[in-house]
């Protein structure tokens, strides 16, 4: 009984999907995709003809790339340089790399994924290339660089120089996510943009002026936008950039660096806030000020502090604002959806007592009959004769003293393996 034509079209995109090849691999594992061709002429003749097919393992074998390209045609669906594949760790050596970077075509694809040494920079080139001017089949975009090398930052640096900013045009885009770079971008309908440059020296990273290009180009039109250290030199320009129609908006950083980020950017009141402060040791850290333009236009009534437990080292102080309005699951008090949130985060414990920090953020945000839920250690609790937890006096002076009284205070243990119930401070 022969199988449908269909039916074999199936079985090799679905093998070659599940178990693609990697770049170069010669090894039997690799290679069982291979073997179907061998089943019968008519098997090989489906395989040579299967664009889609193609289009799956075109960049996975240098020795037939040229071959593959052409027969895939416009059926080309995504290009992938991985260097978290096992795999490719063992297999993937340079001279490979470059087979795959020189063949290159951004035309063809939908979607684009290099996260490989310098592969990244060569391939964003490659983009802005005469014949490349436009990817109207680009969906999807990641370009990721722990280091690079001399040649490598060079171009890199050419790329996003502020005297000439290149945009890559690509009207279909919808998702664009950097690490070590970043780009300009010419889309319509981009929903998401995350940048991360947390691995760059700061003097090596795009001015400001490029990023904030990067960002008024679709400040339109994104959804969601993801800033990690994404703020280089030259931060006196401080015209803000509207997104109208932005629902989550992540950043992190220093307090300069996320400071920087909230002077420039205007997002709705409905959109989602969330902050990462690295702290610095003997510093504050503006945790007040930083919340205060966090929340600017935000609807908020009721504010969640927590201060980690003793043997927590990465979280110095967990500040949420949030809506009771409406209720989620996931949130840090079981139910209020949150508006914004914003951690401050250390290597070092002796960065700033979490007392002085959460005592900055009251006196910044707080207001008459406010909400507000301290998570705190245990040290800073005391058991009342009703077995009702409450604040210590020093505690309660540290924090603030009578000006706490304005305020609706509930309080709890930060560690969860003691936790015994909520109280309520009068």
């Amino acid at each position: 009984m022969r199988l449908p034509v269909e039916l074999i079209d199936a079985i090799f995109v679905i093998v070659a999907t599940q178990c693609p090849p990697v770049l170069g691999s010669k090894r039997d594992c690799d290679l069982g995709w291979r073997a179907l061709m061998c089943v019968c002429k008519l098997w090989n003749d489906i395989f040579m003809a299967n664009k889609r097919l193609w289009a799956i393992i075109h960049a996975h074998d240098p020795s037939t790339m040229r071959e593959s390209i052409q027969r895939a045609g416009k059926g080309l669906l995504e290009y992938r340089m991985d260097i978290c594949e096992p795999r490719c760790l063992e297999v993937l050596d340079d001279s490979v790399e470059a087979v795959a970077s020189r063949n290159f075509d951004a035309t063809k694809y939908k979607s684009v994924y290099v996260a490989r040494h310098d592969a990244a920079v060569f391939h964003l080139r490659k983009m802005f290339e005469p014949g490349s001017e436009t990817l109207p089949d680009l969906e999807s975009l990641h370009l990721s660089c722990s280091s690079l090398g001399p040649n490598a930052r060079h171009i890199a640096r050419q790329l996003q120089h502020r005297g000439d900013i290149r945009v890559l045009c690509a009207p279909n885009l919808r998702i664009a996510r950097f690490r070590g770079l970043c780009v300009s971008i010419q889309s319509n309908i981009l929903q998401v943009l995350d940048v991360d440059l947390s691995m760059i020296d700061r003097f090596n990273r795009p001015e400001l002026v490029s990023v904030r290009d990067m960002l008024a180009r679709v400040s339109h039109c994104l959804e969601e936008l993801y800033l990690r250290h994404a703020v280089g030199l030259c931060i006196a320009e401080r015209n803000p950039i509207s997104f109208p129609v932005l629902k989550t908006l992540e950043v992190s950083g220093t307090s300069m660096e996320v400071q920087s980020v909230l002077d420039r950017v205007t997002v709705p009141s409905s959109a989602v806030r969330a902050m990462s402060v690295l702290g610095q040791r003997g510093q504050v850290g503006g945790l007040g000020t930083l919340l205060s333009k966090c929340l600017s236009g935000a609807r908020w009534d009721r504010l969640i502090l927590r201060a980690p437990h003793m043997w927590e080292d990465d979280v110095i102080l967990y500040v949420e604002a949030s809506g009771s309005m409406t209720r989620s699951p996931s949130s840090v008090d079981r139910g209020a959806l949150p508006v914004a949130r914003i951690e401050l985060t250390g290597r070092f414990r002796m960065i700033t007592s979490w007392i002085l920090l959460a005592r900055r953020v009251l006196e910044a945000v707080g207001r008459d009959g406010l909400d507000v839920h301290l998570e705190i250690p245990d040290g800073a609790l005391m058991k009342k004769p009703s077995g009702a937890l409450t604040l210590r006096e020093d505690t309660y002076e540290q924090l603030g003293g009578r000006a706490l009284d304005r305020l609706n205070v509930t309080v709890d243990t930060s560690c969860f393996e003691c936790r015994n119930g909520g109280a309520v401070y009068h």
